[in-house]
């Protein structure tokens, strides 16, 4: 009798309270769970049941050398950083997966291979440029230091982003009709790549915007699809549509560019099948949106920065 008061003391004494273990910075609880009652006898034992329940917004360990590997090469895929992608919050942040696209020796130029996530070039249709739009504020700040633990911030350069041009989709080539509101060059960490780079035949694309390039297709992860990214396969009033997708087979979706074109609220994107979408074409959606207009909010975010491989 004596011995199973003092059973019962000890579990009520643990079910009353909740554990917490910090890791990288983070709170993640412990719930403890008593034996089923019915099992209680002062002559067999019972364990108690731990469950741990990951924090979502903690950086995980990597589990990598953020050491980079200084032979990579262009198409290579190295792994640095975590993010959310499965859209399984219970599970935590999955590791993000980079595409190289350049190695100069010192340092190597990363773009996200999947669409990370689905945001507006600016939340507002307004006048807008690369150093003032609410994309670039959330990519160094909210994507940086979610994404990236402290160690490997220090392999990620401050990168000198010079204002795109305005560019012609049809002619390629530069206008000037408003020069005097494109912004300046920024300082950032994080960018998202020009309408010069994805045609950056040095990155392994076509040199040509109009022609259909399987290297600039993009496929977005199952949380950027949640979050309201239109897949290759919805875009059911554009019967064509349904068969662009990425090397691997998967469906492709609109990605954002860092250049402007006959507005400063509208902007370029990389559409589904892998050329150049601008102001004033109509691309055939289940929403039917002009392509490029900064407040549209089903475009997927690729990340792109530079790599310190000293």
């Amino acid at each position: 009798m004596r011995r199973g008061l003092i059973i019962f003391i000890i579990l009520l004494t643990l079910t009353g309270c909740s554990d917490y273990s910090k890791e990288n910075g983070k709170e993640s609880s412990t719930v403890v769970t008593p034996p089923d009652s019915s099992t209680l006898n002062p002559s067999t034992s019972s364990e108690l049941t731990i469950t741990t329940i990951p924090d979502p917004t903690a950086i995980p360990d990597s589990g990598i050398s953020v050491d980079i590997d200084v032979n990579s090469k262009q198409g290579d895929i190295i792994v640095l950083g975590h993010y959310e992608q499965d859209n399984d919050l219970s599970n935590g942040k999955e590791p993000i997966e980079w595409i190289v696209l350049s190695n100069e020796g010192e340092k190597i130029l990363l773009l996200s291979k999947y669409g990370l996530d689905c945001l507006p070039y600016n939340y507002k249709r307004e006048n807008i440029t690369w150093e003032t739009c609410t994309l670039r504020k959330w990519l160094n700040e909210d994507f940086y230091n979610s994404a990236f633990s402290d160690e490997e911030k220090g392999k990620i350069n401050t990168t000198y982003v010079e204002v795109p041009e305005f560019i012609d989709p049809d002619k390629q080539t530069a206008f000037y009709h408003y020069q005097n509101i494109i912004g300046e060059n920024t300082n950032d960490k994080v960018f998202i790549l020009s309408i010069y780079d994805i045609a950056n035949q040095l990155y392994g694309f076509n040199s040509d915007l109009n022609e259909q390039d399987i290297n600039r297709r993009c496929n977005p992860t199952a949380y950027a699809i949640e979050k309201g990214v239109v897949t290759s396969n919805l875009y059911n009033k554009d019967e064509i549509s349904k068969h662009y997708t990425t090397k691997d087979g998967k469906y492709t979706c609109l990605w954002w560019i860092r250049s402007y074109t006959d507005g400063t609220h509208y902007t370029h994107a990389v559409g589904v099948d892998g050329k150049i979408v601008g102001s004033g074409l109509k691309y055939s959606s289940v929403r039917e949106y002009l392509a490029g207009e900064v407040l549209i909010k089903n475009y997927a975010v690729r990340p792109a920065m530079w790599i310190s491989l000293k």
